[in-house]
């Protein structure tokens, strides 16, 4: 089955809440365990995120980055194309 780096990021609270529900053991172990390879592409989502702040942000005085308007089409367009990556 594949699905879409957006699909999982958009997905990530939606599970973590069913994870609070009472559920039968086994299903409980199974939605653990896809959680759990879904926050490893979450990672590999935000560093990317991340390195495109870098990328087309300008560094503020505080030390963090944030996307200069004039980058915001550019820096949209990346990430746009990141997120509809199946996998």
């Amino acid at each position: 089955m594949d699905i879409t780096l957006r699909q999982i990021k958009t997905s990530q609270p939606a599970l973590q809440k069913v994870l609070n529900y009472p559920m039968d053991f086994k299903l409980a172990y199974r939605l653990k365990k896809i959680v759990g390879i879904l926050d490893a592409e979450l990672k590999h989502i935000e560093d990317s995120r991340i390195a495109l702040v870098n990328k087309y942000g300008v560094k503020k005085e505080d030390g963090s980055s944030s996307v200069s308007p004039d980058k915001l089409e550019e820096f949209m367009k990346e990430l746009d194309g990141l997120l509809d990556l199946s996998v």
